[in-house]
């Protein structure tokens, strides 16, 4: 699949879900948000996806690694996250639905799709949803398709950082050398114990 580029999703696509908000109508005249205006709603949404993924380290536009093909679920990802953003824009960001008794909250937590394109966001800030496209060197987005992720030393999941496994060789190395030191002075670990107390 080629890499997409913005916009990443389409006002036809992105009109499905508005159909959960304007009463199984597309974006119209007749709707609170008209074709052209979600056009808007897209950009915008699309930079600030483009923003978020480029403070991760992501060269934006995306570029594909040399070698591999782009996923499909990548771009599928990207017009969903796009479609989300834009009817989340489109719908009122402190949208109250009905049946409510009170006024939206400023933080959109009424608005679903704003709840869930700010998690999305953060995702994005955590791990970048682990996107495979090209990186700065240096970035979480480098740390986060790079580095190798799997059951570390201690059976929790953790990026293999080499440094901290030659510190623990080396403090282990130095434990044996004095546990050795301690035979040849005929010093048991008793006596060392003892001292502490």
């Amino acid at each position: 699949m080629t890499v997409p580029s913005t916009p990443y999703v389409t006002p036809t696509l992105a009109s499905i879900l508005s159909k959960n908000m304007f009463r199984g109508q597309a974006p119209g005249a007749s709707t609170p948000v008209e074709n052209s205006e979600l056009v808007q709603l897209i950009s915008w949404t699309d930079s600030i996806l483009d923003g978020d993924f480029s403070s991760m380290g992501y060269k934006i536009p995306f570029q594909q690694i040399s070698g591999e093909t782009w996923p499909t679920y990548q771009t599928t990802l990207l017009q969903f996250m796009s479609a989300v953003g834009s009817m989340a824009m489109a719908t009122g960001y402190i949208l109250a639905p009905a049946p409510t008794f009170q006024s939206g909250r400023a933080s959109g937590t009424n608005n679903p799709y704003a709840v869930l394109m700010e998690r999305f966001r953060e995702q994005i800030r955590l791990d970048g949803f682990r996107f495979r496209a090209q990186y700065w060197p240096g970035t979480k987005a480098e740390k986060n398709i790079a580095t190798i992720y799997g059951p570390f030393t201690d059976f929790g999941m953790d990026y293999w950082d080499p440094t901290r496994f030659e510190l623990l060789r080396a403090y282990t190395n130095r434990m044996v050398d004095v546990f050795d030191d301690m035979q040849d002075y005929q010093i048991n670990w008793d006596y060392v114990y003892s001292l502490r107390a």
